[in-house]
């Protein structure tokens, strides 16, 4: 599965990840402790399980 682009809303932490566009060879999430760096992997990985059929709920 290959990831261009990622939008993402969870209504259990009243999350949203506004639209991010990914480049084809290389991505580098890089910020401060707090910026949202590991709540963009865990995004993807919920929409991951998703695409493979795993229900989560509360997550669009």
């Amino acid at each position: 599965m290959k990831i261009h682009k990622l939008e993402y809303y969870d209504k259990e932490y009243q999350w949203k990840l506004e639209k991010l566009e990914l480049l084809d060879n290389l991505n580098l999430l890089v910020g401060v402790s707090g910026a949202g760096k590991t709540r963009i992997l865990k995004a993807i990985r919920s929409l991951r399980a998703i695409a493979n059929g795993i229900p989560l709920n509360g997550v669009e």
